[in-house]
Parts: structure tokens; C-alpha cells; sequence
């Protein structure tokens, strides 16, 4: 009866109480697309040999994981998250700038787009003009429930027309 009478493990839990637990402390350097989608990552600390962690998407630079190895050891991680050249953060939503040629902004089309995934295809409407934002919905980072957008900013670019387009644009204007 008494053995069974102090909690939920019989009374063990004294055991542990009078011992320090040990608490390791770093840093986890991630890029955003495994922060994006989230990962396993392999780490090694001392005196826990080598172990892989599971990263969960949606972590910003700053977060902290816990990451229990044992009863009595924790490893805490502070991540950070390497700067994108793709990229800016802003939440879930990823931000862009990409050059659009003047002709496809004046007449609609499509252009390709960096993803986290790769490259998608962007459709420009007509008249776009510089600075515009155009979105893909769904291709952010998810935190959760909740799945962000990339948006683009459009940088309208005269460089890569050819020749007799920039003739063409020029007598229309």
C-alpha cells in the first residue's frame, strides 16, 4: 500500500530530486527551406553521442528547441535560420524581386519564379507596371495551420529585349 501511495511511479520520483540535471546548450544553424518544410537533423553533443532531432516546420531565427536525450539531460538548441539570397522573411510569407522584360509587362505572359520547391511559373498580367506585388498562394513556410505566400516585386527590365522588340516598343511610344 505505501509503496504505491506517493504518485504516479511509486515513489521513485525522490530518487531523482536529490540529482542535478544536466542541461547542454548550442546553437542550430538551418536554412529556410528546412525550416520551411521542417527536417531530421543529425547533431552530436558531448556525452550523449550522436543523435538526429526532428526540426518542425514554421521555426524562426531565435527559437529554441528542447530536446529531451534522457531523464536527466536536456539539450537546448538555439536555432538560426541562414540568411536566403532568394528570399526575405516576413512571418509564413516569403518576399522576392524579380525582373520582368518590358514587353511581357506591357503585354501579360508568363515567367518563371524561384520556389522553395524549385521554380513555378508566374502569370504577369497586362500593364504591370514596376513594384507591383504579384503572390503565389501556398508557398511559404508553414507554422501550424497557417501556410504562407511568396510574393514577387516586380523590377521591370529593358536589358533583355532584343534589338528590333526595343525598335517595335519604341515606335508604339
Amino acid at each position: 500500500d505505501e509503496l504505491f501511495s506517493r504518485g504516479g511511479l511509486g515513489g521513485f520520483e525522490d530518487f531523482f530530486q536529490g540529482q542535478s540535471r544536466t542541461r547542454f546548450q548550442s546553437n542550430l544553424e538551418l536554412t529556410l527551406l528546412e525550416v520551411a518544410r521542417g527536417c531530421r537533423k543529425a547533431i552530436v553533443m558531448p556525452g550523449t553521442g550522436p543523435m538526429e532531432i526532428n526540426i518542425p516546420p514554421g521555426l524562426e531565427h531565435g527559437d529554441a528547441i528542447e530536446v529531451p536525450v534522457d531523464r536527466m539531460t536536456t539539450i537546448h538548441l538555439r536555432v538560426r535560420v541562414r540568411p536566403s539570397s532568394l528570399f526575405k522573411r516576413s512571418g509564413v510569407n516569403l518576399h522576392a524581386k524579380i525582373d520582368v522584360p518590358v514587353h511581357i509587362a506591357l503585354a501579360g505572359g508568363e515567367i518563371a519564379v524561384p520556389t522553395l520547391d524549385g521554380r513555378s511559373t508566374l502569370r504577369i498580367p497586362s500593364g504591370t507596371s514596376s513594384h507591383s506585388k504579384l503572390r503565389i498562394a501556398g508557398a511559404g513556410i508553414r507554422r501550424g495551420a497557417e501556410l504562407g505566400a511568396i510574393y514577387y516585386e516586380v523590377r521591370i527590365c529593358l536589358s533583355k529585349l532584343k534589338n528590333h522588340t526595343r525598335e517595335k516598343i519604341a515606335k508604339i511610344i
